[in-house]
């Protein structure tokens, strides 16, 4: 099997356990692979959506249908956040998420 064909092969089968709501190792099961080779696939796809530029760096979500209400959580001290207070999650692989209220 030819190179470009095997990428093509490895990309959808990628692509199809995204879809899928299986693990990472049941998919590789299923496709009678190790579960690092699929890895190994899953980590590649990724590397070549971010330096092809296919993966956003930052998506701002500014029209939503309707405001969703933060409970009002009182901080340690006792007192509640500041109106301009944010939540950073930050996650595996860099990707930040920001929760301005």
């Amino acid at each position: 099997m030819i190179l470009q064909q095997k990428k093509e092969e490895m990309f959808a089968s990628v692509a199809e356990w995204k879809r899928s709501s299986m693990t990472k190792g049941a998919y590789a099961q299923l496709m009678g692979i190790s579960k690092s080779k699929f890895e190994y696939w899953v980590r590649k796809v990724r590397e070549t959506a971010i330096s092809s530029g296919d993966f956003p760096g930052f998506v701002e979500m500014r029209h939503l249908a309707k405001p969703i209400p933060l409970p009002e959580v009182e901080t340690a001290s006792g007192e509640l956040p500041t109106p301009g207070a944010q939540v950073v999650l930050t996650f595996p692989g860099g990707l930040c998420l920001k929760i301005y209220g």
